[in-house]
Formats: C-alpha cells, sequence, structure tokens
C-alpha cells in the first residue's frame, strides 16, 4: 500500500472518530439515525435508540423548528446518562429552497363525465353530490364532482326529480335523483356536462312539474399546467407573479415564451 493512499485512510478515520466517536471493538461500523419529528416529545424512542447502539443522532435542520431540535438534544442526554452511552449529535443544515412560483389560474369549470367502454356506451352514470351552502358536507363516498347549492333547493328534491339546465356550451343535459341523505343528495348524469357558476338548475317532478330552481354557486378553477417540450423556451422572472403557458398563432408558432416566477430573486 502506497504512502498517499495509507494517508487517505488514516484521514478518513480521523475525521469519522472526529464525527462519531470510536467504533466498538464489537462492532464494525457506526449508526447514525436521522430523528423523526416525533424524537422532540419521545424521549422513549430516544432511549430505545441509545440502547440499540445508535451513535449520532442527526437533527434534518430543514425540517421542525430549533424549539424541536432542543428537545431531540435533550432527551439524548438524558438517555446518554441513563444508558451510560455517548453518543454524538449532527445538525444537518438546510440549504436554499428553490421553487417555483403560483400559475395563472384556468376557467371556472368543472367537467362532469360518465364511464363508457370503447364504443362510448355508458358503463357507469357520472355521481354527483350536492351539500348546503349554508352547511357544506363532504360527500360520504367517492364522486365525480360536488356542489354546494342553497338548503332550500336541496330539501324540495324527491329522489327521481330531474335537474335540467343547459351547460357552457348550451348543450340540454340533466341530473337525475338518486339518493338524498342527511348530508346532501346524489345525482347522476349519463351525459358529459361543463358546469360553471352561472348555469340554472330548474328541478322538475314527473305529473308535478318545477319544484324548485337555483344557480350553481362558485365552482373550483381548473390547473393551467405549463407543457414543455425538448427545446422550448421557458422565462424565470424575479417576482412571483402567476406563471402561464406560451402564447401561440394558429399554426403553432409560439409568440411569447411560457413564463413562471422563482422563489429565490438570486
Amino acid at each position: 500500500m502506497n504512502t498517499e493512499f495509507q494517508e487517505l485512510i488514516d484521514e478518513f478515520i480521523r475525521v469519522r472518530r472526529d464525527l462519531l466517536g470510536l467504533v466498538d471493538d464489537s462492532r464494525d461500523a457506526l449508526e447514525q439515525v436521522t430523528m423523526p419529528s416525533q424524537a422532540a416529545d419521545d424521549y422513549t424512542l430516544v432511549h430505545h435508540l441509545i440502547e440499540h447502539g445508535m451513535d449520532c443522532m442527526r437533527i434534518n435542520c430543514a425540517h421542525d423548528d430549533e424549539a424541536r431540535w432542543g428537545r431531540m438534544i435533550a432527551h439524548l442526554r438524558r438517555a446518554e446518562e441513563a444508558t451510560g452511552r455517548m453518543c454524538r449529535v449532527l445538525m444537518d443544515l438546510a440549504g436554499p429552497k428553490l421553487r417555483t412560483g403560483p400559475l395563472e389560474p384556468g376557467p371556472a369549470v368543472v367537467k362532469v363525465k360518465p364511464t363508457c367502454d370503447p364504443f362510448g356506451r355508458v358503463v357507469r352514470p357520472a355521481r354527483v353530490w350536492l351539500s348546503a351552502q349554508e352547511s357544506p358536507r363532504q360527500a360520504p363516498a367517492p364522486g365525480d364532482a360536488a356542489f354546494e347549492l342553497p338548503a332550500a333547493f336541496l330539501t324540495a328534491l324527491a329522489v327521481g326529480d330531474r335537474l335540467q339546465f343547459a351547460d357552457a356550451r348550451q348543450a340540454k343535459r340533466v341530473l337525475s335523483v338518486v339518493a338524498l341523505t342527511a348530508d346532501g343528495v346524489w345525482v347522476e348524469s349519463t351525459r358529459t356536462c361543463y358546469i360553471t357558476a352561472d348555469v340554472n338548475l330548474r328541478a322538475s317532478r314527473e305529473g308535478v312539474g318545477t319544484v324548485a330552481d337555483t344557480c350553481i354557486g362558485p365552482v373550483p378553477h381548473l390547473e393551467t399546467p405549463i407543457a414543455l417540450a425538448t427545446g422550448d423556451q421557458l422565462t424565470l422572472t424575479r417576482g412571483l407573479t402567476p406563471g402561464r403557458p406560451a402564447a401561440s398563432d394558429r399554426l403553432g408558432h409560439v409568440l411569447t415564451p411560457a413564463t413562471i416566477g422563482c422563489t429565490s430573486p438570486r
């Protein structure tokens, strides 16, 4: 073994000793354990780790805060006294967190679509949950969409009622009431609908006619992703002005490139 290589090994052993301590004769390696957040409030966890051979407590400073880090170390010192073992502490400092900024919101519209087979035949209607604006409730089971409507409108409904409306494309659509619960109403659609906040619902019942009507309330905005391919240009801005996709002409030529903000102006 040449002298230079031996010096590298000796330096490695020295650094390892300074950081982690001496290796016990009964073991070939030292154990470093990264602390979970619960170590700040669970002394038993830290004591258990010391008992089972932890030689270095690593605290990831990208998580938690100074108070929690202090409690982790206090638990460690207490466990050292109880077990007679020594354990070093490694504080892993967080580096800069570079993040992209927000995106421009897309249109406020909800697409409600039934499940169809390869031939376009409906195999499962779209299922929509309606709850009261005054006291919204989560759907008790998975659904395809959810809206909040006036409680007076919902209490006027009965199973079998039809909620008729013209969607965002002015296509005539129907939501059929299939179940009433204490928390809301389930309706179904066998046709694709595009629903916006200005859609008017008219509830009708066979042999009775219109029983209630209302407008759909606010609906969430769609996300506007920025799709990029190899060679595309993306402009990073110093501020956090909402980003947007590239603007192109009818032939697909880029007029202005996509932009997005950056959390670090530097």
